[in-house]
């Protein structure tokens, strides 16, 4: 079995993976619908319907259980309080990290929490929001991924603006087919989510447990969370069912998913 998170990268790539399925492969699982339209335009695959199984990423609820409210999470925590919107996550390119430089610029009375990003990207943009004067924006830096929930509790909305073209650290772009862990914490966490429209993220997030905004649209987004933090029952609205629709993605039940019928003799 092969489980396919991306494309095949490089020359190489694509042939290991032809030699996968000519060598009696019995299943593939993908994050996204764009990886299995790659896979079938470029290979013939088994006929069998179990053969390729989608399995978006997952988080695991157990940790997003039994979180405190948003000021009561702050409290604990030491952050200052008011109304927080947060990122969590890497600082590459293509995350929207200048559209929440400008949002913190529209909104000084709005608490920014930025956390994530390697040592490096932290003293960059803290060089950079110092110098703009933004002080209502703090950056965490890297925490260990234990702490990164009752983090996303302590938010009111969280954000996730990813720009048209995503890098990760390996330089690529991963935007048509990326199923971020982010969109699956965020979910969990039940708080409102504010995210990028793209196609691939549609998979998972609609009109019912997100607002879908254009990308690298500033003005969209600003006016989107103006909305929500003067709406405390669009918030709760949002948030809960977010937490909702959390519950199919937990990583017991993906794991599940990939195996089913995979003993021998059981394998439709």
């Amino acid at each position: 079995m092969l489980e396919l998170h991306d494309l095949p990268q490089g020359k190489l790539g694509p042939r290991l993976l032809g030699v996968f399925l000519r060598g009696g492969a019995r299943r593939i699982a993908y994050t996204t619908e764009p990886l299995r339209a790659w896979i079938e335009a470029r290979y013939t695959l088994p006929a069998r319907a179990s053969f390729a199984v989608k399995a978006p990423n997952g988080v695991d609820l157990a940790r997003y259980e039994g979180l405190p409210a948003a000021s009561m999470a702050r409290s604990e925590l030491g952050l200052a309080e008011g109304f927080t919107a947060g990122y969590t996550g890497h600082l590459y390119a293509g995350r929207g990290l200048t559209l929440l430089e400008d949002l913190a610029r529209r909104n000084p009375d709005v608490h920014f929490l930025w956390v994530g990003g390697e040592p490096a990207a932290v003293r960059s943009w803290q060089a950079r929001l110092d110098g703009a004067g933004r002080d209502n924006v703090r950056l965490m830096g890297f925490v260990p991924n234990a702490e990164l929930p009752r983090l996303q509790a302590a938010c009111d909305v969280l954000l996730m603006p990813y720009e048209r073209h995503i890098a990760v650290s390996s330089g690529g772009d991963t935007s048509a087919t990326a199923s971020p862990m982010k969109v699956f914490e965020y979910l969990a966490a039940g708080r409102t989510i504010l995210s990028s429209d793209l196609p691939v993220l549609r998979e998972v997030l609609n009109s019912e447990n997100a607002i879908l905004l254009p990308p690298e649209d500033t003005t969209a987004w600003d006016t989107a969370l103006r909305l929500v933090a003067k709406d405390p029952s669009l918030r709760a609205r949002l948030g809960a069912r977010a937490r909702a629709d959390a519950e199919q993605y937990s990583w017991t039940g993906r794991q599940k998913r990939i195996l089913d019928g995979l003993e021998a003799g059981r394998e439709a």
